[in-house]
């Protein structure tokens, strides 16, 4: 006899670090998980990946557990994409942005809509303001540069 375990689908919310799975089923009896999301959003949480998913993406794991910490892996790749990206542009001692570059920070495709961008500018902004070091301010600066370059277009 062999035990299928099955994923469940999740989709993780955050607010300042503090991290929420909720397992999704479209066929509930037991709540309506578009009426919890609402509810959520409400109380400033928002979906740890609305920066750079959009629609959200759903974590297919075992267990809340699971499904939190391979959101907390996603958005350290998204972070170290980003450090990547801002050592290239250091290397290059490039401060003045060139429109693509700018949009190259946020890890968006060019011409992306300026109000996804600015969602992800303060998500970036949030991260790297909290730590109040040299790298940190420098990476400040970056982020707000190519924000400027992208609103003035």
């Amino acid at each position: 006899m062999s035990w299928d375990i099955q994923k469940f689908e999740y989709y993780i919310f955050e607010r300042d670090g503090d991290f929420l799975a909720i397992q999704y089923t479209s066929n509930s009896l037991f709540f309506d998980a578009s009426a919890v999301f609402n509810f959520l959003i409400q109380q400033n949480f928002s979906f740890y990946d609305a920066d750079f998913h959009h629609p959200p993406m759903a974590i297919y794991a075992y267990n809340p557990n699971e499904a939190i910490h391979e959101a907390k892996k996603i958005i350290e790749r998204e972070i170290n994409q980003l450090k990547i990206e801002l050592s290239r542009l250091r290397s290059n001692k490039e401060f003045s942005f060139k429109e693509d570059d700018a949009y190259k920070i946020f890890n968006v495709p060019f011409g992306t809509n300026s109000n996804d961008v600015k969602n992800k500018f303060y998500k970036l902004s949030k991260i790297f303001s909290r730590n109040g070091d040299f790298e940190s301010e420098y990476m400040m600066k970056i982020i707000n540069g190519a924000w400027n370059k992208i609103k003035k277009g």
